[in-house]
């Protein structure tokens, strides 16, 4: 069968695409930051709306890395003492099989992970 589009590929590009690499590097260091300052308004936005005591969950679809996870949970204890009058849940499931998850109350810290 024909390809509907008629593009001639230089060797370059066809390698560029095929490798899925761009010219382009993030550095994981500053995408992290981002998503931890992300992470943090966002937390903020949600507690400010709560009484005492209220409950925040947040589905995670950002991070790739479980110890990715655990800065962020770590990083919004140690940043936001205020946050802690709330109970925070961060959730994040791979598949039907694979979670991690985190509850960060004023008291604790309890992170679980799925053994598969």
């Amino acid at each position: 069968m024909r390809s509907v589009a008629v593009t001639s590929w230089t060797r370059a590009e066809l390698q560029d695409l095929i490798s899925g690499i761009d010219d382009v590097w993030a550095d994981a260091s500053e995408t992290l930051a981002a998503t931890f300052q992300e992470f943090i308004s966002a937390v903020a936005k949600k507690v400010e709306r709560l009484t005492p005591g209220g409950i925040v969950v947040v589905d995670d679809r950002a991070t790739h890395d479980s110890r990715e996870r655990e800065i962020l949970i770590k990083g919004l204890r140690a940043e936001a003492e205020s946050h802690l009058q709330h109970t925070i849940i961060l959730f994040q499931r791979n598949n039907l099989l694979q979670f991690w998850s985190a509850l960060l109350t004023a008291d604790e810290l309890l992170i679980r992970q799925s053994d598969v």
